[in-house]
């Protein structure tokens, strides 16, 4: 016997499958379906995105989608202006939370509510939580019988972290960043205690929730992928010339942080060393500080990208100079599931139980980087790829990962149920 009818929320339209958190939850749902959770789908999208509701029954096997509108995307200065007048209407409000907490989508989701009815509800993401946002807390709609929260992310340590990242001339700055840090804690374990069961990306998360909310129940179920097309073979590297590929939104600090600090203290430095050594960056958002970083010689910036086969296949490793995150690093999995190894900082494959220097090459410090760089051939990159490879088959089959996540779905929520 298998749960009742749900509803499962996401803070975006799953399609098309570009970043990490998209990757993630494609994965986890469809296979969800195939195993025979009856689930319907609610989006929360931007106001002038064109979607076809019919994507989430054909790829996903969702029975019925709802859209959730909520305010399109921004410019900087407006998006200030819009942060400005939420803190004036509510200090304690998160601002990473205002847009799925404004008045027009709390409406909407009342509305569902009023003519809709579900066992279960999974919030995918601390920010769909946020359409029951009340007075600088969550509060649990009494509709809702049974709750989970799939967290991507411990939402609080990035804010924690992303201060003490600040220099010491951003004082200002890093107190917005505490002070946001404290708000989205008090959300986040507010959701956590509320919810019947939560399913982290990572035991670090798990640790860390479980230490917010004692009373509920906290599991680690890893994120599992499969591309489509994969298999078991892995595309020879060149042996023409070394190219490195850094993939990743660089509209999200960390990620922009990292590769700025790459481009600035090793890149230079190796590039001097090292001729013919090449770094193709792909990612989508505003880089007006990496501008000038990323016409250096060897840079190559594609953008956006929809197809990365091409380039996973034509590259010889990637890299991950990661500072500071949390949750797990899809694309890090991506890598391995794609068949290429990556260099990465010990913050970049947080979540991840990669062995140092063997599934992947372990650098913090510049000149680590420009060590590990000025030595790296095409047969270190092969040997790392297989060993890549074999790690992620064991540990991310999204398939077998889907089925444990069913599991305890049914053994927490629903502990008299047997059988299939």
């Amino acid at each position: 016997m298998n749960p009742s009818k749900s509803l499962w929320i996401t803070p975006k339209w799953p399609f098309p499958c570009r970043d990490g958190a998209r990757m993630a939850t494609v994965n986890l749902v469809k296979n969800l379906t195939r195993l025979g959770a009856q689930l319907d789908l609610m989006a929360i999208v931007p106001t002038d995105e064109d979607i076809d509701p019919s994507e989430a029954t054909r790829l996903l096997g969702i029975r019925e989608t709802f859209l959730v509108r909520r305010s399109a995307d921004e410019s900087r200065v407006k998006k200030l202006l819009r942060w400005g007048g939420s803190f004036i209407r509510d200090s304690q409000l998160p601002l990473t939370l205002s847009t799925y907490a404004s008045a027009a989508v709390q409406s909407q989701f009342q509305e569902i509510l009023s003519t809709q009815e579900w066992d279960t509800v999974i919030y995918d993401g601390l920010h769909t939580a946020a359409t029951s946002y009340d007075v600088g807390t969550y509060k649990r709609p009494p509709q809702f019988r049974r709750v989970i929260y799939r967290a991507h992310n411990f939402e609080t340590e990035l804010w924690d972290r992303g201060a003490q990242m600040t220099s010491k001339g951003q004082q200002i700055k890093k107190i917005l960043l505490q002070h946001q840090g404290r708000q989205v804690g008090r959300f986040e374990a507010a959701l956590a205690q509320a919810s019947d069961w939560v399913a982290t990306v990572s035991e670090r998360d798990a640790t860390q929730l479980k230490r917010v909310a004692p009373k509920t129940k906290v599991s680690s179920i890893p994120i599992g992928i499969e591309l489509e097309g994969d298999s078991t073979e892995i595309q020879t590297i060149s042996d023409r010339s070394l190219v490195l590929l850094f993939v990743g939104r660089l509209d999200w600090h960390p990620n922009s942080h990292g590769l700025q600090w790459f481009l600035e203290k090793v890149w230079p430095v190796v590039t001097k060393s090292r001729s013919g050594l090449q770094l193709w960056v792909v990612g989508s958002g505003q880089t007006p500080q990496l501008d000038a970083l990323l016409k250096q010689p060897g840079v190559r910036f594609f953008g956006r990208v929809d197809d990365l086969r091409p380039l996973y296949d034509a590259c010889s490793a990637t890299i991950v100079p990661l500072f500071y995150g949390s949750g797990t690093r899809v694309k890090v999995i991506e890598s391995c599931r794609y068949g290429r190894g990556c260099i990465s900082t010990q913050a970049g494959v947080e979540g991840l139980a990669l062995t140092a220097n063997q599934d992947y090459l372990l650098c913090e410090t510049p000149q680590d980087w420009i060590q590990t760089l000025n030595q790296l051939s095409i047969e270190n990159c092969q040997k790392l790829s297989q060993s890549a490879r074999d790690y992620v088959d064991q540990n991310h089959s999204g398939e077998k990962l889907a089925q444990l996540f069913f599991s305890h779905w049914r053994d927490t929520l629903y502990p008299g149920l047997t059988g299939g």
